[in-house]
């Protein structure tokens, strides 16, 4: 099996899940453990863009690898 299948959610980073397609199912439960204010600002300033500029599987790919191998990212606690 390879290392990433084909899905129909957008895996932004620390298992944040978004339906890539507005219409489909409703979230899993560990993301409806996010306060509503964050998950608002998730939507608005990331999900909903991203789905504006209807941007490829690669440009997404891309995105994601920044985002994770960012220096700017907060350390987890040991």
């Amino acid at each position: 099996m390879g290392r990433s299948r084909p899905s129909g959610w957008l895996l932004l980073a620390s298992q944040l899940l978004f339906p890539i397609e507005q219409k489909q199912e409703s979230p899993p439960l560990s993301l409806l453990l996010l306060s509503p204010s964050k998950m608002d600002v998730l939507k608005t300033e990331i999900v909903n863009p991203i789905r504006e500029l209807n941007i490829s599987r690669l440009e997404f790919e891309l995105l994601r690898l920044i985002c994770f191998f960012s220096p700017e990212r907060p350390k987890r606690p040991v």
